[in-house]
């Protein structure tokens, strides 16, 4: 009994390690797959099946550590050997004992959890095939995060290239807006012509203050409404003529003056300051113009050029345009030949008018005078004043000296009648010199003088009468 009893306490204690050795083996096994190449999370019973598996068939490499923490009286070969027969029976029996404990359920196949070399080989498939589909889902991950990264890219360029844009358009926008209130808000009009058709292509709104049109009325229309008929036939040389130099190279700006019909049927002058351009994107060739209103500084230029050849006083022809008037009247006369009689005009007893009623008075007295000479010739005569109390009258075209004569005498009866000043009733008289071309000379020079020296003649004779060059009064 007591040998019985060591041998089945032997054989008991084998039993218990060969449990024991294998609960730590499968134990130990679970934590052992981490360090796999390919980690496999299994729960349950699949769980523990792949960790009996694999304590099965790393037995050394489970086996050491479990030895050297639990046992150090035999060597790790002899346990090895001691658990080899409980192989085949260790799984069974671990089932069975899962089982009782409740950790499966009644009735399970326990021939699942008998080890087979095949279950392995298909254990080892199933690995080898997670692998293969592991390495492909990474390297289709890795392709994901290249065209992930590649497409990012991208975008950050589209992104940076649509801001690019959009401040681009944003400026041109911007310029757009400040020369479209440029050209509107401005006085001048400016305006665009396509030099093959002549038609606007582009008149800012300022023509309707200008002319009267609004744009819309001129644009796609010709430049023949932009001018008068007599002109365009010069304005249609003038552009062939400039748009030829401007293809030989010749680029500059030309200022032009120019009368121009209005809406309302009236005319306005402006100046014209153009060049030529090539449509960047078309490849014709336009006319650029801007016109600015100059009625005003025309009018200016006017009154000044009338100031320059009138007397202020009297509104009459000074000695310059009396003079031009003259040479004019001469030439016409050598061409026709005709005769031209010019008469010198003085005012007797004018000075004491001055003297005793003041400039004032004398002033009126002038241009009184000077009225009643103008009505005393045809309009295409011309009566100048020389200064003082010195008048001219100029015949273009008389038959005779009798005609000079005639008109001569008419003026002197017409100074002869009072005159009637604010209140003031006076008379004067007037000493009248003639000189006929081209008996009493051949030019302006000579005329004048003989005229002159004839009123002086008739002056000395009496006063008040008519005296012709070289002769007595009549």
């Amino acid at each position: 009994m007591p040998l019985i009893r060591r041998i089945m306490s032997a054989a008991w204690r084998r039993a218990l390690f060969r449990l024991a050795a294998l609960a730590v083996l499968v134990g130990f096994a679970v934590p052992c797959l981490a360090q796999m190449p390919v980690t496999v999370q299994l729960k349950g019973r699949d769980g523990f099946l792949f960790a009996s598996y694999f304590a099965m068939d790393h037995r050394e490499e489970i086996a050491a550590p479990v030895h050297a923490r639990h046992s150090s009286e035999h060597p790790l070969d002899f346990r090895l050997y001691d658990a080899r027969p409980m192989l085949p029976l260790i799984l069974p029996h671990s089932a069975e004992i899962h089982a009782g404990i409740g950790v499966l359920a009644p009735g399970f196949d326990f021939s699942r959890f008998s080890y087979s070399p095949a279950q392995s080989a298909r254990l080892d498939a199933d690995l080898n095939g997670l692998r293969t589909y592991l390495a492909w889902a990474v390297a289709l991950v890795s392709l994901l995060g290249v065209m992930a990264v590649y497409i990012h890219l991208i975008n950050r360029r589209l992104r940076r290239s649509v801001a690019e844009t959009q401040q681009a358009a944003e400026k041109l926008q911007t310029s757009e807006e400040k020369y479209r209130l440029l050209t509107e808000t401005m006085k001048d009009v400016v305006w665009t012509v396509d030099t093959e058709t002549l038609d606007f292509i582009y008149i800012s709104p300022s023509v309707e203050r200008l002319r009267g049109y609004k744009p819309e009325e001129l644009v796609a229309t010709p430049i023949d409404g932009m001018f008068r008929a007599e002109d365009m036939e010069l304005i249609r040389s003038l552009l062939r003529q400039r748009v030829e130099a401007f293809v030989g190279g010749l680029e500059c700006f030309y200022t032009d003056e120019a009368e121009l019909p209005c809406k309302d049927g009236g005319t306005v002058w402006v100046e014209m300051v153009t060049t030529f351009c090539r449509n960047p994107r078309t490849g014709r060739i336009e006319l650029h113009g801007v016109s600015r209103d100059i009625s005003e500084r025309r009018a200016s230029q006017a009154r000044i050029a009338y100031m320059a050849e009138h007397d202020m006083l009297t509104d009459l022809p000074n000695r310059a345009l009396v003079t031009d008037r003259l040479r004019q009247a001469l030439t016409a006369a050598r061409r026709n030949l005709h005769r031209v009689a010019l008469l010198y005009i003085d005012l007797d007893r004018f000075k004491p008018v001055n003297d005793i009623y003041g400039h004032a008075v004398g002033d009126l007295l002038l241009r009184e005078a000077a009225d009643r000479m103008r009505l005393c010739v045809r309009e295409s005569d011309t009566v100048g004043r020389f200064g003082g109390d010195e008048f001219v009258v100029l015949l273009p075209h008389v038959e005779s000296e009798s005609d000079a004569l005639r008109v001569a005498e008419k003026i002197r009866h017409a100074i002869g009648e009072p005159f009637r000043l604010g209140g003031l009733t006076l008379e004067v008289s007037s000493s009248i010199g003639i000189a006929v071309y081209p008996h009493h000379g051949s030019d302006d020079v000579s005329l004048l003088l003989h005229a002159d020296s004839a009123m002086y003649d008739a002056k000395h004779g009496g006063r008040d009468r008519v005296c012709i060059f070289g002769g007595s009064a009549p």
